[in-house]
């Protein structure tokens, strides 16, 4: 069994898990994995491994993660939400994970509010139930009443899990690490990068104050909205193990018993629900990453109440521009477009036969042909999308990853409500709002000034350039390497500089024009940009005449 370079008490623990794992591995008939990374323990060796035939490879491989416990489940759970690094068949079994197990004692409870509250329990609250209403591998949950007479939910974190993740952290980087080595798949999806990404999520998660911080978000931009709720985070009780709310009384949104008997209109519920979930995405950039019905509550007034902020996505402009190209072209079904999109948001790790890669996006989307506009599920579509990159080893950003995911559920959910529901007519809306936003008159604006900054820029640069370069070849140190067609001699240079700065000026000509005529209801501008605009075009005959006779 491979070493670990650590303390010695820390090397000590790590082996000991190290060694439970490997057998839990072996139990389930995925010694392979120890072999393969040359971490197989004599013990496995000696006494060999037990299968069970009656399940499939990924239902095992799923019963090795329950067993493992809480670090492997959240790892199964991220690895659930990337299509696009994880086989369909053990995708399915992935989703079936359930992150619930039994709740700690609550003296356990009440030693870690001691421990994080620097005094005792009773100083804080006046009623504490002792049962949680949720219990789950990371925490708890308890209802309890503050001294102030406020009813509250608070989330206590399980004692000694920051321990036994941390190091289970460093088992799987460090066969990872191996793997990559030894294995072309795991270098082909590169495997400490994700390993890496799951253990920022997971230690994100493990701090209650960023779960906390993501609320407050949240709660300040919808702020004011109809029909949409968050809790209130009491900060003066809240630690990195501990989260104490506001509590959000409600029942499930799709218990449907519940929705009659509190008069809600199932269908206005559904549009609305699909409406806060789409704006989040495509409007704010960042989104609640499982919207699934045991985090999304009705409240007795009918609002919309989100819960559990551990998982958010977050979009940059750059991002969701590129998500939103995504969906049209998927909605449009251009497949060549679709290519495009996807090869420029992915990061491709080895060579890709891109014409089979066309034709598999032409085959999914030919599933959709006959289908209505207004039916075409887009959750479905994304997520069958981000398979197809999948077979192609193309990596996408995990926030994408966790989109797909996000819009299948809420999708599912709306469904549930209103079969009749059509996402696409939902999101039509902030559609033409992005567009309006993107090509309105202060965004273009603001892009023609950027963009003129950069070429300004970059004119500013050349004669600097230039210059070096004129240097070097007095000197007699230029070297120039397979650029054939490059001029060789200082007069050549200065000639392809010429160029240069005639094109950029051609650029500016043409930006600055645009400007001028996007100005309404002033005729000198409009007249200057139409002569710009003419000037211009004869600069750019004259390049295009020294290019192609020069």
């Amino acid at each position: 069994m491979a070493s670990f370079f650590l303390r010695p008490r820390t090397a000590a623990r790590n082996a000991r898990r190290f060694r439970e794992i490997a057998n839990i591995l072996a139990r389930h008939g995925f010694g392979f994995i120890l072999d393969y990374s040359g971490m197989q323990p004599w013990p496995i060796r000696l006494f060999g491994r037990r299968t069970h035939p009656q399940y499939t490879a990924p239902e095992r491989l799923r019963l090795v993660i329950e067993e493992i416990g809480p670090t492997a489940i959240k790892l199964g759970q991220v690895l659930s939400t990337r299509p696009d690094f994880v086989p369909p068949e053990l995708l399915q079994e992935l989703i079936k994970l359930q992150d619930t197990v039994p709740p700690f004692p609550f003296t356990e409870v009440v030693q870690t509010l001691r421990e994080e509250f620097g005094v005792e329990m009773e100083t804080v609250f006046s009623e504490f139930d002792e049962t949680p209403v949720a219990a789950a591998s990371l925490a708890q949950v308890h209802r309890a009443r503050l001294r102030s007479g406020e009813e509250v939910a608070v989330k206590v974190q399980r004692p000694g899990i920051v321990r036994q993740i941390e190091t289970d952290i460093d088992i799987t980087m460090r066969i990872a690490q191996i793997l990559e080595r030894r294995t072309d798949w795991a270098r082909a999806y590169n495997l400490t990068e994700t390993v890496e990404e799951f253990a920022r999520t997971i230690r994100e998660e493990l701090d209650f104050t960023s779960e906390a911080r993501n609320i407050e978000l949240f709660s300040r931009t919808f702020a004011g909205q109809p029909g949409v709720a968050f809790p209130t985070v009491i900060w003066e009780y809240t630690t990195r193990r501990v989260l104490t709310m506001r509590w959000v009384g409600g029942f499930k949104i799709t218990d449907t018993a519940a929705l009659a008997e509190a008069g809600i209109d199932r269908r206005r519920l559904a549009h609305r629900f699909a409406e806060v979930i789409l704006e989040q995405v495509l409007i704010h950039g960042f989104f609640h990453a499982d919207p699934h019905p045991g985090n999304v509550l009705v409240t007795p007034d009918g609002k919309i109440a989100f819960l559990d902020f551990g998982m958010v996505g977050y979009l940059d402009e750059s991002l969701k521009e590129e998500l939103v190209q995504l969906v049209l072209a998927l909605v449009r079904r251009d497949v060549s477009e679709i290519t495009r999109e996807l090869l420029d948001i992915g990061v491709i790790h080895e060579r890709i036969d891109f014409r089979r890669f066309r034709a598999d996006l032409a085959r999914l989307l030919r599933r959709y042909y006959n289908v209505p506009l207004r039916q075409i599920p887009i959750g479905e579509v994304i997520q069958d999308t981000l398979q197809v990159a999948y077979r192609y080893h193309l990596q996408l950003p995990a926030d994408l990853a966790l989109l797909g995911r996000a819009m299948s559920t809420m999708e599912g959910v709306a469904l549930t409500l209103d079969p009749d529901i059509s996402i696409v007519s939902v999101a039509e809306p902030f559609g033409r709002r992005l567009m309006a936003q993107r090509f309105g008159l202060g965004q273009t604006w603001e892009q023609l000034q950027m963009t003129a900054v950069e070429y300004l820029s970059l004119a500013r640069l050349i004669p600097k350039r230039i210059d070096g370069m004129l240097s070097l070849i007095e000197k007699g140190d230029l070297r120039i390497n397979t650029v054939p067609a490059l001029p060789e001699t200082e007069s050549g240079l200065v000639e392809l500089a010429n160029r240069i700065v005639l094109a950029l000026v051609v650029v500016a000509g043409i930006i600055s024009s645009v400007i001028l005529l996007s100005f309404e209801g002033r005729d000198f501008l409009t007249y200057a940009g139409v002569g710009m605009m003419l000037f211009t075009a004869v600069l750019a005959v004259w390049l295009a005449f020294l290019t192609l006779h020069g």
